[in-house]
């Protein structure tokens, strides 16, 4: 008799969420057609690869559960489990190649001393002690680590020097690949936050073309946006916004290398953008790129490599992932990563979350828990008073500033006056001209006009 599939939305009675998850991914490992190679001379732990199709994965396997298992698999990274179907995979491998379960029992301590990032519970760095030199590498932990064997973050930037001393009192000591990148990423947003603070200490952007908009709030509103470094923004597209992206962008250039990108919501907001950058600071820059969807659709020869700011107008095509601009987004290296979204309202857990990850895979993780503590808190309210607390932190909802202007036409020349009020009735008329209720409510009043 077949056994009956778990389901993926309703955690069983009498499983806690985790053990839920982990039971997912061994049922998805039973029914994948895996091809596993063990890659040691150990019989149970070691390195393997498994492949399926042409996808192929590296796994670290150290044991059932084991807080040092590693999977170069999105997954694994990301949902806080330890596990994901490739290591499940490798331990039913194991079970018929090796006699005796449950071996997973077993503690297995290696010959050499490591620096890893645990991914169970969430990302943390480790030092895990080897057989050898253990007197030496006790004295090293203590320095260093804390009791659990975590680095605390105010060690960080000692990394280097931690690896050096760790190999001095072994050449076989490891520190893997994936602490780098991660402190690196950690070292990176602390960096970021110091030049704002240092640069802003009155916690409001005070650069000349900031300051004319003459708003204290949006002042404000900027500031904590910058220090962010990422945000989901979300309101009305109005020329006070796109001044204020407009903003952004020159402290960005300013303190980062690589250009900044403009993806504008349609040909018209486009327009709108390549005239309000041509009075502002940015006018003539060769780094600041713009472009808008319907271009990216036909065509996707974005110049590769680290883009210092990135903005993407109506980005609520980025809930799916299949989308062209998404792919594009998810090979670029981009540094500061801005989307906006007329309105959360519409969108369901999953779209909110997808559209979350282009900032970065771990910014709601873990996924599962994320959809389950906060999937009664949808539909998401504009003002933001609803919002999981997993994401107070990178959506603004611009209350404050929605009703503001930028209030500039005291220094602005009568041309630039002029301009912008062809800007925005030309924005006026996008709006009105794409929806057929309010197309005919305009020519009912253009109709009574003409009659008088």
């Amino acid at each position: 008799m077949q056994e009956k599939k778990l389901s993926n939305r309703i955690c069983p009675e009498g499983m806690s969420v985790e053990e839920w998850q982990v039971a997912l991914r061994t049922e998805a490992a039973r029914e994948s057609d895996f091809q596993i190679q063990h890659l040691d001379e150990n019989r149970i732990w070691g390195d393997y690869i498994v492949a399926h199709d042409e996808s192929t994965y590296r796994i670290a396997f150290r044991g059932v559960q084991s807080e040092r298992n590693y999977c170069s698999c999105l997954d694994f990274r990301t949902s806080g489990l330890g596990t994901c179907k490739h290591i499940e995979a490798v331990i039913l491998w194991l079970r018929q190649q090796v006699p005796g379960y449950p071996w997973g029992d077993l503690v297995y301590t290696p010959s050499y001393s490591s620096i890893f990032v645990s991914y169970k519970g969430g990302r943390s760095v480790k030092f895990s002690a080897g057989v050898g030199e253990m007197e030496q590498y006790e004295q090293f932990r203590k320095k260093y680590f804390s009791d659990e064997n975590v680095l605390p973050e105010e060690n960080y930037d000692k990394i280097d020097d931690i690896c050096s001393e760790a190999l001095a009192i072994s050449e076989d000591f490891r520190c893997y690949e994936d602490v780098f990148e991660f402190i690196d990423g950690e070292l990176s947003i602390a960096r970021w936050k110091k030049i704002i603070q240092d640069t802003f200490p009155a916690k409001a952007i005070t650069t000349e073309y900031a300051q004319s908009s003459q708003s204290q709030r949006i002042l404000t509103e900027l500031y904590e946006m910058l220090l962010n470094g990422d945000g989901v923004i979300v309101g009305e597209s109005t020329q006070a916004l796109r001044k204020e992206i407009i903003a952004m962008i020159e402290v960005v250039l300013q303190n980062e290398d690589g250009p900044a990108l403009i993806i504008a919501g349609d040909i018209h907001a486009l327009e709108m953008w390549k005239s309000l950058i041509n009075r502002s600071p940015l006018a003539g820059s060769e780094r600041v790129l713009l472009t808008s969807q319907e271009q990216f659709k036909i065509s996707t020869r974005l110049p590769s490599g680290l883009y210092s700011f990135l903005y993407v107008e109506e980005a609520d095509c980025l809930k799916d992932w299949n989308n062209i601009i998404s792919k594009t987004l998810k090979k670029l290296t981009i540094r500061h990563l801005y989307m906006h979204l007329p309105t959360m309202s519409m969108l369901t857990p999953v779209q909110f979350s997808s559209i979350s990850q282009h900032i970065s895979p771990f910014i709601l993780a873990p996924f599962h828990r994320f959809i389950r503590e906060f999937r009664p808190a949808f539909p998401l309210s504009d003002t933001g008073e609803n919002l999981p607390a997993l994401a107070q932190h990178f959506v603004f909802t611009r209350n404050k500033t929605r009703n503001l202007v930028w209030d500039d036409n005291s220094s602005a020349s009568d041309i630039q006056r002029r301009e912008e009020l062809v800007d925005n009735f030309i924005q006026s008329a996008v709006t009105i001209l794409s929806d057929e209720q309010t197309v005919e409510l305009l020519v009912n009043r253009l109709r009574g006009i003409l009659k008088e």
